[in-house]
């Protein structure tokens, strides 16, 4: 009798564990899941692998990656591997690609820090074109294509105007023209007209240059003044 109580005590006591165990395993276990990684993949695939396993994904965040490129999956939360419910959220941050990059303050620089300073950065140095400059001397940056600030993609190729100096031209010859060819022809020739001075000079035609300094064919600096003496009446 008394072995008959406790065969049925305990296999009462090994049923209602196993019935604990089914209901623990399929009621409540089964309810949990493992988040699988997904950060490097791109996020409908990550999206598929998800909703394979009853879960869902909530974009938090795009920003730009040098690592991981467009479109694809730089962080989770919940992390790799952890269980939680089924139909939970899984939050990432997703990659726009690379952050664009600005064209450097090179204006001014030496040619050789001007390219050290592009491809520090990550662009490119382009076309390099000599033009004269009165403001800047010979040797240094004066203007950049696209334009200091502006923002270009990783590799872009940077052009630059590189300043040669002020450049030297020969004085045109004045003698015997009027005010208003002196002028054209300074201007052709990236000069000005300095101070007018008046004399009279019965010897020569009235209404016209008799005398110019610096003198005809005289190698000057761009942007130079060239003072003229007119002959007219009194």
């Amino acid at each position: 009798m008394a072995k008959s109580f406790w065969t049925a005590f305990f296999t009462s006591l090994i049923v209602s564990g196993i019935v604990c165990g089914c209901f623990y395993f399929f009621c409540i276990q089964g309810q949990f899941i493992e988040v699988p990684k997904i950060i490097g993949e791109n996020i409908e695939e990550a999206r598929f692998l998800l909703e394979n396993r009853d879960l869902r994904v909530f974009v938090s965040e795009k920003k730009p990656s040098d690592q991981y490129p467009n479109g694809t999956i730089i962080s989770q939360n919940p992390m790799p591997y952890m269980e939680v419910r089924k139909k939970s959220v899984v939050n990432v941050v997703v990659s726009t690609g690379e952050a664009g990059k600005r064209v450097p303050g090179i204006i001014g620089m030496k040619l050789a820090d001007a390219k050290s300073r592009i491809k520090e950065i990550g662009l490119e140095v382009g076309e390099i074109k000599k033009v004269y400059s009165s403001k800047y001397p010979a040797g240094s940056i004066i203007e950049v294509f696209p334009s200091v600030g502006e923002s270009v993609s990783k590799g872009t190729r940077i052009d630059l105007n590189l300043s040669i100096g002020v450049g030297l031209v020969k004085v045109p010859s004045l003698y015997g023209k009027g005010l208003e060819i002196a002028e054209v022809l300074l201007k052709n020739r990236n000069l000005s007209l300095g101070s007018i001075h008046y004399t009279c000079d019965e010897e020569h035609k009235f209404g016209i240059i008799i005398t110019q300094s610096p003198a005809s064919n005289t190698p000057v600096k761009k942007w130079s003044k060239v003072n003229i003496t007119i002959n007219r009446e009194e």
